[in-house]
């Protein structure tokens, strides 16, 4: 897993608190307004500030180090013993897929989306929460060639799935190595049997798929030159 976001005096980010015990619930940081004191704060870009405190408004930063005078009737959190840092970000998780993370029924599914099969009370969610992960790259498994499209999540637990995704984020799922050929983790075809196999799926999945960008770039231009032309067929797939 990789740090996330960096955070400084002047950034109003959205935080995650690990304080790993049980007499602070994940639902005490669900937003709002907090002040933290007396912790280890690590600030990933600025280095460490001992004996720091971090104002939270609204669910965001807005201001870290020494010194600062809390407003009255805010929420105080003594994190004396313990460290604040930015929420870790996972860049490869399947966590919050409901079902088998495999559409393993052929070599290429690039038209299958996570963000479809979201579990927003995935119980992985609650623990990934509890150890500082606050977003997530999930995706698609490994069985296929070209398998299908991952989704990016702000972790809130319990939240409805739209509430969690990021939209026009993530990518998409390619395995290039052993998984693909492995007969007793993908139902597919036999073909591909080995590493050769594989490479010949993608060099055609990426010919097929600019003959296809070709036909919309024609039509493109035939209709701006004003000619009544056919759309092509949407392909997913290709897409």
């Amino acid at each position: 897993m990789k740090t996330g976001f960096c955070i400084g005096r002047k950034y109003f980010l959205t935080i995650i608190i690990i304080l790993i015990t049980l007499l602070f619930p994940l639902t005490t940081f669900a937003g709002g307004d907090i002040f933290i004191k007396n912790g280890t704060v690590l600030t990933v870009s600025n280095g460490i500030i001992e004996n720091g405190s971090i104002l939270i408004h609204g669910g965001k930063i807005t201001n870290i180090g020494k010194g600062i005078i809390p407003p009255a009737g805010i929420k105080v959190i003594d994190a004396k013993g313990m460290y604040v840092m930015p929420g870790i970000v996972d860049s490869h998780c399947h966590i919050g897929i409901g079902g088998n993370i495999n559409e393993n029924t052929r070599a290429v599914t690039s038209e299958v989306r996570v963000e479809d099969v979201i579990r927003h009370d995935d119980i992985s969610i609650y623990r990934a929460l509890a150890g500082g992960v606050t977003s997530v790259l999930t995706l698609h498994g490994s069985a296929n060639v070209i398998g299908g499209q991952n989704a990016v999540l702000k972790l809130k637990f319990g939240k409805p799935a739209e509430e969690l995704l990021i939209k026009g984020k993530g990518g998409i799922k390619f395995a290039l190595g052993e998984n693909p050929k492995r007969k007793g983790q993908s139902r597919h075809s036999s073909y591909p049997d080995g590493r050769m196999g594989i490479a010949h799926i993608i060099r055609k999945s990426f010919i097929e798929a600019q003959e296809y960008m070709k036909k919309w770039e024609d039509y493109r231009q035939k209709k701006a030159d004003g000619k009544i032309v056919m759309p092509p067929r949407k392909d997913f797939r290709l897409e």
